[in-house]
């Protein structure tokens, strides 16, 4: 029979020291410890507390298990490499409600004589005569309302328009199939009858080609005896326009709006403890938040320990996207002794607005595109 491991249930009045020291007298011959932490315990709700346990379950080599029903606790866990295991909830089950239903009416029958025979009597079967409040169906499966409504009175004699005919003619199909064939008759024939000619026209070219030989030079006068004429070099200056554009591709960022988050507070003190607004609290990566309003966290129950709960709000301290974290990042231990943390949801509202300005490669793109375009608006 396999022996089970040694379990340390964390309970309201302990601190992350008494539990260390718990795991490691439970673990006493190299045994696995099933460490239980309830879902409502101010303990381990932060990734600095959960850092704590596992450089101190490492130095002193302690196989450690959490199991928990809370998720953040899970995830905390799995991240930091502390195996874990998901404690199951309990299950509501509703129980059914019997519906009642009345029973219907039941005659009793009348004696009928009979006129065949006489001096006996037949007895009628039953009628059963549902209530106009029940749901009991009738024999056809109607109600008992609806088979009287109908059943009443002498039926109705169905009319020549009301009954439809089971298989109508469909006599215009015929002339219409035969419409459709003299249109493409026609069209075929028109197209066969009438004549048609094709005429193709060839332009005819021929190859046109002459030289003209002349020279530049300084004094006017002709180099080569081929030459028609000689031309004097002048240097002019032209003027020329060009018109470009280019798209822009720098950016301004400016922070925008604010990010802010719900908080839970818990209170394992004997007496109630109140946060102020303003109280600043951090991430461990230095983003600061504050209390948004002040939050009166009551005391722990005296008779189950369990710790008094408070939730309040706290938003960055500055604005823009780098407010934004996620959850569980927001957690600590306050002077006062209150446990903090954004257990429950990340901070989100923090964003950035970016307005596009002109950045020193666009203007280099435009002045390039002008250099490269002179040469051939000169020419």
């Amino acid at each position: 029979m396999t022996e089970r491991n040694p379990t340390v249930v964390v309970t309201s009045d302990e601190t992350l020291p008494d539990i260390v020291a718990r795991l490691r007298e439970a673990a006493n011959g190299g045994r696995t410890v099933d460490l239980v932490v309830p879902i409502d315990s101010a303990l381990l709700l932060t990734a600095r507390e959960f850092r704590a346990l596992k450089d101190a379950i490492d130095e002193d080599r302690v196989a450690v298990q959490m199991r928990t029903a809370d998720p953040l606790r899970l995830q905390l866990a799995e991240r930091l490499g502390i195996p874990a295991r998901a404690l199951p909830r309990p299950r509501v089950v509703a129980a059914p409600v019997p519906i009642a239903a009345e029973p219907p009416e039941v005659a009793e029958p009348p004696a009928v004589r009979n006129e065949d025979w006489p001096g006996e009597t037949v007895v009628a079967e039953p009628v059963y005569r549902p209530s106009p409040e029940s749901h009991w169906p009738s024999e056809n499966g109607l109600s008992g309302e609806s088979e009287g409504a109908e059943s009443d009175g002498e039926p109705v004699p169905e009319t020549d328009s009301e009954r439809a005919p089971e298989n109508p003619p469909r006599r215009w199909l015929p002339v219409a199939v035969g419409l459709v064939v003299l249109v493409v008759a026609a069209l075929l024939g028109i197209r066969f009858v009438l004549p048609q000619a094709v005429v193709t026209i060839v332009l005819k070219t021929a190859p046109v080609a002459d030289a003209v030989l002349f020279d530049v030079t300084s004094d006017g006068q002709p180099i080569d005896e081929q030459s028609a004429f000689a031309l004097t070099p002048e240097k002019r200056q032209i003027e020329v326009v060009w018109d470009g554009s280019a798209p822009v591709t720098g950016v301004r960022v400016e922070p925008d709006g604010t990010a802010s988050s719900a908080i839970e507070l818990r209170n394992a003190a004997a007496e109630p403890l109140s946060v102020e607004a303003g109280t600043t609290v951090a991430t461990e990566t230095g983003v600061e938040f504050t209390f948004a309003e002040t939050v009166s966290v009551p005391a722990a129950d005296p008779t189950t320990g369990r710790p008094g709960a408070a939730t309040g709000t706290v938003q960055a301290v500055q604005p823009g996207s780098g407010g934004n974290v996620g959850t569980g990042e927001i957690g600590g231990h306050l002077p006062n002794g209150v446990y903090y943390s954004n257990r429950m949801q990340p901070a989100a509202g923090g964003s950035d607005k970016e307005f596009p300005v002109v950045a020193q490669e666009d203007l280099d793109t435009l002045r390039a595109a002008a250099s490269s375009a002179a040469p051939e608006l000169a020419a």
